[in-house]
């Protein structure tokens, strides 16, 4: 039994991007093996549903298995178990790039997912634990740009394997940036000789077992319908229906258990007793949202539209991520020098809404030039949010809790990203089958082409006879109309919630204090939840 011993690094080092590249790991891993998905069906002969499963296994063993990451660390521990996070994705990569066969790749996958959770639940609370109230929210613009340029990178990195059939490259490449990180980290955190397994297995042992399965089989059950929603079975078929609402229950089952029943909630009880930190979490969610849809609809238009390749189109979508991540840095120093977060919050949702409005003229006459620049302005809100919703979260709990509230504000944005791939799928589906079946000759093939929209997208890419052009057209029409339903979806959310953020998001100081008087609240005051928190009995502990 024993106990860890920090040391702190020099402050002018904390700010370091170099020191948190294991922060860019999550968003990297996600959409670096999304290009690849072709190439290694061809090799290992897999089917449409084993490729399904390669990519979905790590976006819910990572969604999922946040929450438990956190419960499970301490402040004691922190480092040690990002450790074990970052010693899982090594794991999982090396299986990955040895595998012969979908079903270790699969396994692989989900590995990689485990460790990259443990990475995205961790990397702020280790931030926190050690940085200065008044340097946290530049510290957290760094770490939110260092997540932005993962996903700029990612894209890019994964198309050009992809083009030269070299798929394992992809694992080969994770394994050194994670072996990197195993090494900075420890440097940059050190503990004694002794640190972290007592701290670990005391969380294991206060952990609430019956909570914990009732959470991760009614959330993993929730996920896997949305996720194959559209693309293995129909929306309406009972194979996606009846496990989302079984589950969906089953989620609130768990809410009512942890708030009533529970010793020691997954979710401490704290992070949501004010109507703020609520709005703030909800935030998250849509934020998480139009990211993944961004990602993942904008290189379809590019792709399908403008008969870009899948390199090219990763590197149009380059400047909207490198853009995100310079306004991810630049609001973490703006916060920091104000002291408020609501002004970069309105910012960032009302650039979000705008941005994606401005998408609205994205069709096939739009050059590329065009449309590269149109997206810049998206990304701007994107970035600015990506900080400004974790000091927000922060500001809206007690002190000893910020570090969990960080971490969750990540776990919802992660859970955003799941609902917005399949929510921006359904969108596209439905209007490009629409679109097809509106021809008088290809109407029949309505139902079959949505399901295949990239696959048919490519081959109508290869058409040249005159006689072949009504079909190219319809096709490139049908998917530049799908993808503008998405940009007007993600422009009604980001609006909706600019005016949420206006209406009920409270002016607070970094520090919790309030910045003008409180307009909205719920009964219970911040000086008497202070209070009521100071005993240990009236509320789980988070971070311990």
């Amino acid at each position: 039994m024993y106990q860890a011993t920090y040391q702190l690094s020099d402050p002018s080092r904390r700010h370091s991007l170099t020191e948190y590249p294991y922060a860019s790991l999550p968003y990297y891993a996600f959409l670096t093996i999304s290009a690849l998905l072709m190439a290694i069906t061809g090799e290992l002969g897999g089917s449409t549903l084993e490729a399904f499963w390669t990519n979905t296994s790590m976006s819910l063993s990572s969604t999922v298995s946040q929450p438990l990451w956190v419960r499970l660390s301490t402040e004691k521990s922190r480092a040690a178990t990002t450790l074990v996070a970052v010693a899982c994705f090594i794991t999982g990569s090396s299986l990955a790039l040895m595998a012969g066969s979908f079903d270790l790749l699969i396994a692989a996958r989900t590995a990689q997912g485990l460790g990259i959770g443990g990475i995205t639940a961790l990397t702020n609370l280790v931030l926190l634990d050690f940085v200065s109230s008044g340097k946290s929210a530049a510290a957290l613009g760094w770490v939110s740009a260092s997540r932005a340029l993962g996903s700029a990178v990612g894209p890019v990195v994964g198309a050009s394997i992809s083009e030269r059939g070299l798929w394992r490259w992809i694992f080969w490449i994770d394994i050194p940036l994670a072996l990197f990180s195993l090494v900075v980290l420890p440097s940059l955190v050190p503990c004694s000789a002794q640190a972290g397994s007592s701290s670990a297995l005391g969380g294991l042992a206060q952990l609430d077992w019956i909570g914990a399965f009732v959470f991760l089989a009614s959330l993993t059950g929730f996920l896997i319908p949305l996720t194959w929603g559209g693309v293995l079975f129909d929306w309406v078929s009972t194979h996606t229906l009846l496990p989302l609402c079984v589950c969906l229950g089953g989620l609130v089952g768990f809410a009512l258990y942890s708030a009533l029943w529970s010793r020691s909630p997954i979710f401490d009880r704290a992070l949501f007793l004010t109507a703020n930190s609520v709005v703030i979490y909800a935030n998250a969610v849509f934020h998480g949202v139009a990211i993944f849809s961004l990602l993942y609809y904008l290189p379809l238009y590019f792709t399908i539209v403008k008969g870009a390749s899948v390199l090219r189109a990763s590197l149009y979508i380059l400047p909207n991520s490198v853009i995100a991540a310079v306004a991810s840095t630049a609001s973490g120093a703006a916060t920091s020098r104000m002291g408020r977060y609501r002004p970069l919050l309105w910012l960032g949702w009302a650039t979000t809404t705008v941005g994606c409005g401005a998408q609205l003229v994205l069709d096939e006459t739009t050059s590329v030039a065009g449309g590269v620049a149109l997206t810049l302005v998206s990304g701007v809100g994107i970035g600015v949010l990506f900080t400004t919703l974790n000091l927000a979260a922060q500001a809206s709990v007690p002190p000893a809790h910020t570090p969990a509230a960080s971490s969750t504000t990540n776990f919802f944005r992660s859970l955003g990203q799941t609902v917005g791939i399949a929510v921006g799928g359904v969108v596209v589906q439905n209007v490009f089958r629409r679109e097809i079946e509106a021809s008088s000759v290809y109407g029949a093939y309505g139902a079959m082409w949505s399901r295949n929209i990239v696959k048919v997208g490519q081959a109508v890419r290869a058409l040249k006879s005159p006689e072949q052009q009504a079909l190219k057209s319809l096709v490139v029409t049908g998917v530049a109309r799908s993808t503008r339903a998405v940009w007007l979806l993600l422009c009604i959310l980001s609006g909706t919630q600019f005016l949420v953020s206006v209406a009920w998001v409270e002016d607070l100081t970094l520090d919790g204090a309030r910045a003008v008087p409180r307009r909205r609240r719920l009964s219970i005051s911040r000086p008497q939840l202070q209070t009521s928190l100071a005993d240990p009995a009236a509320a789980g502990s988070f971070v311990r």
